[in-house]
């Protein structure tokens, strides 16, 4: 009898360590670890096998959350990290991991989240391009739930993870995974700009423009250009000057990259001009001149005279709207990115040793020339009691008031107002002989030289 109690002790001490043993985390972790080595170097590996695995791995993670265990969280986010790494991830894994991210994002352990997302690097370099796109989607719904809970630094995580998609050399040419990758970019811009984090944003922008000089060779001008069309959007509901002024710099660097270029520009243009009729037409908005300055940049940038004078007659119907709402001296704003970009036009024809007239700056300016003296006079009948060429010279004191009216700037301000009224007297003469110049307005309106006539020839008689 002593000797049964002994044996039976003895048995429950053995089955108490063994069970000991194989539910302690070391072990656990140290045979799924075995099973990863020995599932790696089978060339077809059993898909029950894998799938025990990564369940007991999965397991692991859950119980870590629901016990608030860093330690066994971390060793098995590395245990499914290993297996990721060598080729074991089945096809849904992406969705099960985003699944797992967004429960610890939910549950308020964004650590877990971050230490999970580094699984996903692991995917995203390991996985050949046409599975990517599988791969891409889930992170959105991490990004979607990070900013929800305000854990804006794991949406900078999926960005990072999104751009190092862009940083493949073998996705260069994969147009299924460039698509899916700009879908991502431009999702999370407008993520960022919804949550007004400018410094998301910013990164996102800097990013774009570094990788731009990378993708100015492949044909993603107009991905790009859907990218900053959408943003403009959503900044324009939010009318924020400062991601206003993200957009204008990452804008200029990707057409002057080439990123943006032919087709992709004018679709960006078009896309642009009704937001920017929008926001003219709000009294309290800032955005909209700002957004008209960049619109007739990018028809500059075109170099294409047609398109051009469809976005100029475009602004030309909006500052009409404007002034009809308005007094001169209030929707001076929207007039003044039409003149300004007239005064660059003039100022460079001006600058050239000898202007033939041909080519697309000198149609550029004939054409905003005419198309702006269409507002003034349309202005002119509106009032009925000025001529079009009083208006020119009431521009040209609202010009002079502006900050930015000094030195050369002002200078050559005051010449596109004189071509202007050169322009509309010549095509205006029983008008113009009524108009007197007084004052100040006499002498900053007094003609040109003889070599500047000779320049502008194809305008001027």
């Amino acid at each position: 009898m002593p000797i049964a109690i002994i044996v039976i002790c003895f048995m429950t001490l053995v089955a108490g360590v063994y069970w000991y043993r194989t539910n302690s985390l070391s072990w656990r972790l140290r045979k799924l670890r075995q099973a990863t080595d020995k599932l790696a170097k089978k060339r077809l590996p059993n898909k029950k096998a894998v799938a025990v695995m990564f369940r007991q791995i999965y397991a692991l993670i859950h119980q870590g959350m629901r016990t608030q265990q860093p330690a066994v969280i971390y060793q098995a986010a590395d245990a499914l990290k290993l297996a990721v790494g060598v080729g074991l991830g089945r096809s849904d894994e992406p969705l099960r991991l985003m699944t797992l991210i967004v429960l610890a994002i939910k549950t308020k352990q964004p650590d877990v989240a971050g230490q999970l997302l580094d699984v996903f690097r692991t995917l995203v370099k390991r996985c050949e391009p046409q599975a990517l796109p599988a791969v891409i989607n889930p992170l959105l719904m991490v990004a979607t739930s990070a900013m929800k809970e305000k854990q804006n630094f794991l949406a900078a995580k999926v960005a990072d993870l999104v751009f190092s998609v862009l940083d493949r050399p073998d996705c260069l040419s994969n147009q299924a995974v460039m698509n899916a990758a700009f879908r991502a970019v431009r999702f999370l811009g407008i993520l960022a700009i919804r949550r007004h984090d400018e410094a998301l944003f910013r990164e996102i922008a800097n990013r774009l423009t570094a990788w731009s000089s990378v993708g100015k060779e492949l044909n993603l001008g107009t991905e790009a250009a859907q990218c900053l069309v959408s943003w403009m959007h959503r900044i324009m509901k939010g009318d924020n000057c400062l991601q206003l002024q993200v957009l204008d710099e990452l804008t200029q660097s990707l057409v002057d990259n080439r990123l943006i270029r032919g087709q992709a520009l004018r679709e960006l243009a078009e896309g642009w001009i009704e937001l920017a009729g929008n926001a003219c037409l709000n009294p309290n908005s800032t955005l909209g001149p700002r957004i008209l300055t960049r619109i007739l940049f990018i028809a500059v940038h075109t170099e294409d005279a047609i398109f051009f004078r469809r976005m100029v007659r475009k602004i030309v119907q909006v500052v009409a709207m404007v002034l009809t709402r308005y007094t001169f001296a209030e929707a001076f704003p929207v007039v003044f990115p039409l003149a300004d970009t007239g005064r660059r036009l003039l100022q460079a024809e001006l600058n050239f040793a000898q202007s033939t007239g041909e080519g697309f700056r000198p149609q550029a300016l004939h054409i905003l020339v005419r198309e702006l003296l269409v507002a003034f006079e349309m202005l002119a009948r509106q009032r009925m009691t000025v001529t079009a060429g009083e208006l020119i010279v009431e521009f040209l004191q609202l010009w002079q008031e502006h900050p930015a009216a000094s030195g050369q700037y002002g200078k050559a301000a005051r010449k596109f107002c004189q071509l202007l009224l050169s322009f509309w007297a010549q095509t205006s003469r029983r008008k113009s002989r009524r108009l007197e110049l007084v004052g100040d307005a006499q002498q900053q309106l007094s003609g040109f030289s003889q070599l500047d006539k000779a320049k502008l020839s194809f305008m001027l008689d």
